[in-house]
Formats: C-alpha cells, structure tokens, sequence
C-alpha cells in the first residue's frame, strides 16, 4: 500500500512493484490533503478487514503531519468506515457543495451557452488532457504529463510567467511543535505495521519550497520507526534544484519519484 497526500500519486504502483516479492498487488490509498489521522485509519481498516500488510510506501511532509483530526470539506472530509464520525455529517458535506449557488450558477451557465468562462476554473475543470486513473491500483495520471510531453517549453514558460515557479531565497527549516496527537497516531501507524511484519518505507518529499523537513519531527520519527527506513528528500538537492521536476509548485513528477524508489532500496546509490 501507498499512503500520502497527492504528492504520493508521484509514485506509481507499475513502478513500485519492480523492488518487491514476485506477485505483489499493490494499491495507491491516497487522498486530498492526506495527513497523519487519514493514514493512520486507512491502516486501521486494512488490518479490521483482516487483509495482509505486507510491503508499504509513507510519503510525508510537514502539511501531512500537521493534520491529525478528520478535516471538513467534501474534498477532505474521511469516510465514516474509516472515521467511525457521522455517516450524515460526510453525505451533507457533499451536498452543500453541490448545492452551492456558485456552482450551480457556473453549471448552468456551461450547460445553456457552452462557453467555459474564466470564473469556472474554481469550479470544474476544462482541458484538452483531463487526469485518468488506474481502477485497480488507484494510481492517477495526470494530463499534464501529455501537455509536457506536447510542448515542454511552453508548458513551463507559462507557469514562470504566471509566478507559479517562484524565485527561493534560503530558508531554515519551519519549527512545528511536536504535539501529543501526533505522537499517538505515529505510534499507532508503527504498531499496525510491527504486528504485521510490513517492509516499510517512509519518504519525506521533495517539495519545490526547499523548505527542510522540521527537525524535531525527524528526531521523533526516528524514535518511533527504524532509522534506516526514513529517507529525508527536503530541502535542497537533485531533485528540489530544477522547475522540471515538478508540475507546478507543489506536486514533483513521476521520474523523480522513480529515482527515489532507486535510492531507498537501495538499487542504485
């Protein structure tokens, strides 16, 4: 199983499954905004439903540790088999944003006249390559892969334009406070994990902030987990240097997670 943020979705199972056991079925459980509270029920369940554990992949960052309740929101909100919060409470969430007068507005307005207007890209998404996503693996392929690969120059050069790929000054790291929720929900994760014997990854992202990861969120991490499977790619290196590697400023690319598969297994240092 993977576990993450759609930061994840950079790595892909295909790619995955090269460094484990002959036969492995692998499965991208991610989600928007993903933090510790969501990962943590997500391994909960797999384990209630009586189901192996075998092989895992943890993509963190700061936003991802930071985040240890259910969030509210349609795009957030975690279903009830995986909260055990109110099944009415997450349904109502997805009916007020569909009820939402700017959404319905933008709807019909789009289903009358046909003409994607400027104010609907909040709304819903227009574009000669939409996102597909595998059914099996629950991996998503994003259509900019196909606009990049159309015409990488363009593609860029409109983001720089736009400001979207910022110039970086030096940064320190960022102090969060080490709360006692996420300790608890650390713990839990390793326990699920202990129990089951899982060979396990944990991947600290490459963000295009370079910002590094805060310190005291490593020390604890590796005062829960085993040293040696935390891989910490944040900051500055290969990887954070170069707008191409990421899609805008927030999500890197599936070949830079194919590179860091090579590096946490150890494959080719």
């Amino acid at each position: 199983f993977i576990f993450g943020s759609s930061r994840s979705q950079a790595f892909k199972v295909s790619d995955w499954l090269n460094y484990l056991p002959p036969n492995s079925v692998g499965f991208h459980f991610d989600a928007s905004s993903e933090g510790l509270y969501g990962i943590y029920n997500k391994l909960k369940f797999i384990d209630k439903c009586g189901n192996n554990i075998e092989n895992v992949l943890i993509v963190l960052d700061d936003n991802t540790m930071n985040s240890t309740e259910n969030r509210q929101g349609y795009l957030f909100i975690s279903p009830p088999d995986l909260s055990g919060e109110s099944a009415v409470d997450y349904y109502l969430a997805f009916i007020r944003a569909n009820l939402s007068p700017k959404f319905l507005i933008g709807y019909l307005d789009y289903s009358f006249f046909g003409i994607y207007r400027k104010y609907m890209g909040s709304l819903f998404n227009k574009s000669e390559y939409y996102h597909t996503s595998n059914n099996q693996t629950a991996d998503l392929f994003y259509g900019y892969d196909q606009m990049i690969q159309k015409d990488e120059k363009a593609y860029y050069d409109k983001l720089i334009r736009e400001g979207v790929f910022y110039a970086r000054e030096k940064t320190n790291s960022i102090k969060y406070q080490v709360t006692n929720e996420e300790v608890i929900l650390l713990q839990k994760i390793h326990d699920i994990l202990d129990v089951h014997e899982a060979d396990y990854r944990i991947v600290i992202s490459p963000l295009y902030n370079q910002i590094p990861f805060t310190a005291e969120r490593m020390e604890n991490l590796k005062k829960i987990f085993d040293e040696s499977k935390i891989y910490d790619f944040s900051g500055v290196n290969e990887f954070t240097k170069s707008v191409y590697n990421y899609y805008e400023d927030s999500h890197y690319r599936p070949h830079v997670a194919r590179r860091i598969l090579e590096i946490i297994y150890d494959t080719q240092q």
